[in-house]
């Protein structure tokens, strides 16, 4: 009997906490992806509605880096050589000031590497367009940019920082499956964030309530279902 309620407790314990149990991806790590680009986009940029006195701004942050070509070494890893995308301050992605958005890879201090992909390419680039790393060292990940900024754009850039076209406002969705990333479908900017999109402390209390309760309500059926057991067994004995 006791095995049984040890099984059962093991049991409750997997179909509880299954629902928030999800795969954890990383919030400094953000794939962008793109279709229905104009003709000459070589990148696409992240829009922030990013003020000129806020700490994290900067005139210039880096620059877009391509993959040139890669290979694997002898540990069958990817290695790659990488070349930078020449934007200067005069450029128009660089200069771009509309109703207070500016590109966040030359603006926002937090960013740390934009990495566009080459057809080709192997290794874990062949499976994103583009990649977009923010430094953990200033604990600001792209939830907190979302959080803090509010809703951002896209911008379609070519290869001497000329802005071929700019979308719409962005929508979020949330997802517990796949990982961070702007999706971007011509007009359409799309921001995919980890979770469910519920963080009030109310949620969390009211979900934790709920998964304990359920619990030992589990735990209560195979208390009572162990009682019954002994009692038969008690009677039988008797006799």
């Amino acid at each position: 009997m006791k095995r049984l309620i040890i099984l059962i407790t093991a049991l409750a314990a997997v179909v509880f906490a299954a629902p928030v149990s999800a795969k954890d991806f990383d919030p400094y790590m953000i794939q962008i992806g793109y279709t229905g680009a104009p003709d000459d986009t070589a990148y696409v940029d992240i829009l922030v509605k990013l003020p000129a006195d806020d700490p994290m701004y900067t005139d210039m942050g880096v620059q877009p880096r391509r993959i040139k070509k890669g290979w694997l070494d002898d540990d069958s890893n990817a290695v790659y050589e990488y070349e930078n995308l020449l934007i200067d301050p005069d450029d128009e992605i660089v200069k771009y000031d509309t109703d207070g958005y500016v590109s966040l890879t030359c603006h926002h201090r937090c960013v740390r590497l934009l990495t566009i992909n080459t057809d080709g390419i192997g290794g874990y680039y062949s499976r994103i367009m583009q990649q977009l790393e923010l430094t953990r060292d200033m604990g600001i990940n792209i939830t907190d940019i979302y959080e803090k900024y509010g809703d951002l754009k896209a911008a379609f850039v070519d290869e001497h920082g000329n802005i071929l076209k700019v979308t719409e406002l962005s929508r979020t969705e949330y997802n517990n499956s796949e990982p961070y990333a702007f999706i971007v479908n011509g007009d359409k900017l799309t921001l995919r964030l980890f979770g469910s999109g519920d963080k009030s402390e109310m949620t969390a209390l009211v979900k934790a309530g709920i998964t304990a309760a359920g619990i030992m309500a589990v735990l209560g059926v195979a208390a009572a279902v162990s009682t019954f057991v002994s009692r038969r067994k008690k009677r039988g004995e008797d006799r």
